[in-house]
């Protein structure tokens, strides 16, 4: 009897074992839609207000000229600071991010705006098997910015 409940017990423990064939790559196809309404929109000078959600990380406004982040205010300290040292994207960079996700990631959660398409709640989990590797964040605030007409100068041979 102690042998039956044994195996009993081992057959229903190897029932519920997750093999790698249970984890299906996720894929996100709201994604190209909605970067198509971004790129359409030619939008390349912009500010928004960026939130890595994660403990310890801060929230910042982001300024992006000629797609290239030019400047990072923390808006907790109020102070510029040197993003280079911090993953913070462009939207193009961060439509990329999820795009390489797509059928490589776990899971791809995404919301993205309806009039401009930017995407304003991402989550991602690139493996079910591995902890706090997920990346996770909210783009809220976007404007445009208009960029200043360059002067041109005349010069007379």
């Amino acid at each position: 009897m102690k042998k039956l409940c044994i195996l009993g017990l081992g057959l229903l423990l190897q029932s519920y074992t997750a093999s790698s064939e249970d984890f299906i790559s996720d894929f996100n196809h709201e994604v190209y839609g909605a970067y198509s309404k971004w790129y359409d929109k030619q939008i390349i000078n912009y500010k928004f207000v960026y939130n890595p959600n994660c403990r310890g990380c801060g929230t910042y406004s982001v300024k992006v000229t000629d797609n290239k982040i030019e400047e990072v205010l923390d808006l907790d300290t109020k102070e510029y600071i040197d993003f280079e040292y911090l993953e913070i994207k462009t939207i193009d960079m961060l439509f990329k991010e999820i795009m390489r996700g797509n059928n490589n990631y776990y899971i791809i959660d995404a919301e993205y705006d309806s009039n401009l398409g930017f995407p304003k709640k991402v989550f991602l989990d690139k493996t079910p098997y591995m902890a706090d590797e997920e990346i996770s964040y909210s783009v809220s605030d976007l404007i445009y910015i208009n960029p200043t007409p360059s002067v041109a100068t005349s010069v007379n041979y």
